[in-house]
């Protein structure tokens, strides 16, 4: 049964019951009633309450002001410390702890594995305690505050280990490389928790990924460029520039104070 004051407030009923009797017994069925599409269509438009203007030939978009684009380039900016991690990691990481320290590649393999693994359960959490975060400065600016500098030291710690036999270097390994994760997680996954609450728009939306993106991989290809052709530069004493120790002390301490810089702006 369908009230008079529904079909009133959705502008049509479901169709009329009716009843047949037969040797078998009573029979109930619904005979429905044929509705007009497009009358239902705006019907749920107006009573869903938003303003949504239909063009023909065009898809439906919800008015929002366009964002400008310092606030996308500054967003944006923050994803170089995601860029950076990405880039030693899969780069230089193994080469520095197997080839420079002499590590065996198998344990340094078995170290950045762990690390991941647990990354994959560090960002739910994260993402689930920066949404119960209240502060005056809102949800996600406190952990862009407060991971940035920790990450940089963590950073030039990974990069500059103390002289420890094979199996507590392993233990250091991982335990800097799971700190470092961490600290990377709490930078990145609040800031692109700010992409939906900044725009409701699609394309805004698309437009603020965009410039992550983009800055993500010009802070990767930056630090690779700046480690082949300035930190790990060949010299007399090492040849082979990816095996000068030195050089690699360098790169952490460039590559962390960029990492908290471009965080802390991106959340200025």
């Amino acid at each position: 049964y369908q009230s008079e004051e529904s079909k009133e407030e959705m502008g049509y009923d479901v169709g009329e019951l009716t009843m047949s009797t037969d040797l078998e017994g009573t029979r109930m069925s619904i005979q429905p009633k044929v509705v007009d599409a497009g009358h239902y269509h705006r019907q749920v438009m107006r009573l869903t309450g938003l303003d949504v203007q239909e063009r023909q030939g065009q898809r439906m978009s919800i008015d929002t002001p366009k964002l400008p684009v310092k606030l996308k380039l500054v967003h944006g900016l923050g994803s170089v410390a995601y860029g950076i991690k990405d880039n030693g990691f899969s780069t230089f990481l193994l080469i520095f702890y197997n080839q420079v320290l002499g590590m065996d590649a198998k344990l340094v393999s078995f170290a950045l594995m762990c690390a991941l693994i647990l990354d994959a359960f560090v960002d739910p959490v994260i993402g689930h305690l920066s949404d119960r975060t209240y502060t005056r400065w809102g949800r996600r600016l406190p952990w862009l505050y407060a991971a940035p500098i920790p990450l940089a030291a963590s950073w030039l710690l990974l990069w500059s280990p103390p002289d420890l036999p094979p199996t507590q270097m392993f233990f250091y390994l991982v335990a800097v490389a799971m700190l470092v994760r961490t600290l990377v997680s709490a930078c990145e996954v609040p800031s692109v928790a700010l992409v939906p609450e900044l725009t409701r728009d699609y394309d805004e939306r698309t437009g603020l990924m965009r410039y992550r993106f983009l800055f993500g991989w010009a802070g990767g290809l930056l630090m690779l460029f700046l480690a082949y052709d300035v930190f790990l530069r060949a010299t007399p004493e090492h040849p082979h520039g990816q095996l000068n120790p030195d050089g690699y002390w360098t790169y952490g301490l460039f590559g962390g104070g960029l990492m908290a810089a471009a965080v802390l702006l991106s959340a200025w």
